[in-house]
């Protein structure tokens, strides 16, 4: 090991070949919009040389809005016909370069894969340009790190030639951490573990074990991915190793480089893993897309914290973004167009879905993302969320940001972890009421979690626009929507309890809105039937179904210890916990309103493991999909068998 004068003699030699992208940090804290509008100029001259350009008249546009109004708003679906081409070998399609590497990404916004084109500039720019800045940023904040004299340790994927490429022509798609691996240059093996040849086996559990095999010996100082990968990793070092923290293993261990889903939940179990005050969370914005932002500071006790990092947006590598009001978006591309803002345009505390141009060849393309600004001077921002998951089922706007504070602050007042968690909406129904004959074994009216009550439900996969809508305003709560509800009162049966013969009830709300009676259709408008009184229905309250893996004996479904009562209190706390995050989610919690209480699905550890296996999904580069629109996930988990 290096001593502290000759790291710091190595940091000083490293920063000084980095002081150009140091000053590039520092530019973009003090001049964004400048750098941004050089930027935009620089991207159009070169898209004027593409097809694309041809196509959209590029040679016309001579300023921002010129651009904003012959451009459209693209979604991947949008490209597809642009890409397949460029995978099957034509050249200077979206970009004046040739493209010969795709990133392969499932994301959430689609259950089909995404081939986003890596361009030269995308990939050295972009990308190796991000990764530097947010280096030598660190190392210049850190000045003993050792991180340029041990090993990194990168979890990794795999590539294959794309099924589209013709005439023999070598063009290859992958995850980016194996197309960024790929074209490394050679001098990164000195200070990266484990082998290329192991970093990029396909198969995760095999990967996972040969990484236990040659890294456990290796000094490793710092290692990067998506935070919960990288826990299946690192409990898989400690039983190959059976030690009893991470530390025993890499004692020099310092950093830990995230992102792709939000470190939050994960924070008490870093925590356990990594017992040390001087090892830090480095978050950082980058997707298959492009490199966005990264955390250009760090706070004394990073994992107190319960915010969210704070990340400098990246405004001078290869991306031009415009930001679209999220609460203003119809869904409608034309429409929300001529929306967007530049950067010099954005607030605070505003969510904006974020649309990028960048030197891959994506012009005016949302990423599906959405993020807050955290700071205007400098741009520093957060991601809050998806535009298209988010759960809006009773007009409550869940999105990811709070469904995960909530979760962390939940997990923190219990003192207890979760592995990974997914939420669905359970609709509104009605049930019968005086004079009406009820069908099935019964409804409930108790805020419990059944799997009566996710399986076989009409309005378990019924495909709800307002479930996680596409568009911000399709919510429907209305009584009347919901009263047209082809769902049965069995579709709240609670046989069958994930808890066994105990059902895990809320005591202090009840699933039926008093009150909310309608007449029925027969009998609607004339008062009686035959002298008969008319048939009345009670409208059902809808609610949240959460499926969280606790790593806790007690919520554990297949423990001998589990508890019902424990998870009935974690439900109560964490209902009580959105309510404060969330004024909509609070609003529609209130008495009489459209949602009752949450419910829990408790899952033994290991499920989420074992249903990412299942559907194929194995790796750093596919994510749990936190939000859904309907109980379609929430089903297939219930199915796991341990």
């Amino acid at each position: 090991m290096a001593s502290r004068s000759l790291t710091r003699l190595i940091n000083g030699a490293a920063l000084t070949f980095g002081k150009k992208f140091l000053k590039d940090v520092e530019r973009s804290k003090s001049h964004a919009p400048e750098l941004q509008h050089a930027l935009f100029n620089h991207l159009i001259s070169c898209g004027k040389e593409t097809k694309y350009g041809v196509e959209k008249n590029f040679s016309a546009i001579k300023d921002f809005e010129d651009f904003r109004k012959r451009v459209p708003l693209c979604r991947y679906n949008d490209f597809v016909p642009y890409i397949e081409r460029l995978r099957r070998g034509e050249d200077y399609v979206l970009w004046n370069q040739k493209v010969r590497w795709f990133a392969k990404s499932s994301g959430t916004s689609s259950d089909k894969s995404k081939y986003i084109p890596i361009t030269p500039d995308s990939l050295y720019i972009n990308h190796f340009g991000g990764m530097k800045r947010m280096l030598f940023n660190y190392v210049h904040l850190h000045p003993d790190s050792k991180i340029f004299t041990t090993k990194a340790l990168t979890l990794g994927g795999s590539v294959q030639p794309d099924s589209l490429a013709q005439n023999g022509l070598n063009i290859f798609n992958g995850d980016l951490s194996a197309v960024m691996l790929k074209n490394s240059p050679k001098m990164a093996e000195l200070v990266r573990t484990p082998s290329r040849q192991t970093a990029l086996i396909a198969e995760f559990e095999k990967k996972v074990m040969r990484i236990c095999k040659e890294c456990t010996t290796q000094n490793v100082s710092n290692f990067s991915g998506v935070p919960s990968w990288n826990l299946v990793l690192m409990n898989k070092v400690l039983e190959y190793t059976q030690k009893s923290n991470l530390l025993e293993v890499w004692p020099h261990l310092e950093l830990f480089m995230h992102g792709g889903i939000s470190f939050a939940p994960y924070r008490e179990a870093y925590k356990k893993l990594i017992p040390s005050e001087n090892m830090h969370y480095l978050e950082n914005y980058n997707a298959s897309e492009g490199y966005f932002a990264f955390q250009d500071e760090f706070p004394k006790d990073p994992l107190s914290d319960s915010s969210q990092a704070q990340m400098l947006l990246t405004v001078n590598n290869g991306i031009f973004y415009e930001f679209i009001p999220f609460k203003e978006m119809t869904g409608d591309n034309e429409t929300d167009a001529l929306k967007s803002v530049p950067l010099e345009g954005v607030k605070t505390g505003i969510d904006y879905a974020i649309v990028i141009t960048t030197c891959g060849g994506l012009w005016r393309y949302m990423p599906e993302d959405c993020v807050r600004f955290t700071s205007v001077n400098p741009y520093r921002i957060i991601v809050s969320g998806r535009t298209k998951l988010y759960i809006n089922a009773f007009g409550e706007e869940l999105m990811i940001d709070n469904a995960e504070r909530a979760l962390q602050n939940t997990c923190r007042k219990f003192n207890l972890q979760v592995t990974d968690f997914t939420v669905a909406p359970e609709f509104m129904g009605i049930a019968a009421g005086a004079g009406m004959a009820r069908s099935g074994s019964g409804s409930s009216t108790s805020g419990s979690c059944s799997s009566g009550a996710m399986s076989g439900s009409p309005g378990a996969a019924s495909g709800n626009p307002g479930a996680a809508s596409n568009s911000p305003g399709a919510a429907s709560s209305s009584p009347g929507a919901a009263s047209k509800s082809s769902r049965t009162p069995s579709a709240n049966n609670l046989s069958n309890s994930p808890y066994g013969s105990q059902s895990v009830s809320s005591s202090s709300d009840s699933a039926s809105v008093s009150g909310s009676i309608f007449a029925a259709e027969s009998g609607m408008g004339n008062g009686t039937s035959g002298g008969s009184a008319p048939q009345r229905f009670t409208l059902q309250q809808g609610c949240h179904i959460w499926a969280i893996e606790f790593c806790d004996p007690q919520r554990n479904p297949n423990s001998p210890t589990f508890d019902p009562a424990a998870v009935e209190e974690f439900a109560e706390a964490l209902d009580r916990e959105l309510t404060t995050i969330n004024s909509d989610y609070e609003a529609k919690r209130s008495p009489g309103s459209t949602m009752q209480r949450l419910k829990i699905l408790p899952l033994a550890p290991g499920t989420f493991l074992k249903w990412m296996q299942q559907r194929g999904k194995l790796g750093g580069q596919n994510k749990v999909p936190r939000l859904w629109k309907d109980q379609t996930f929430i089903n297939q988990l219930k199915d796991i068998k341990l």
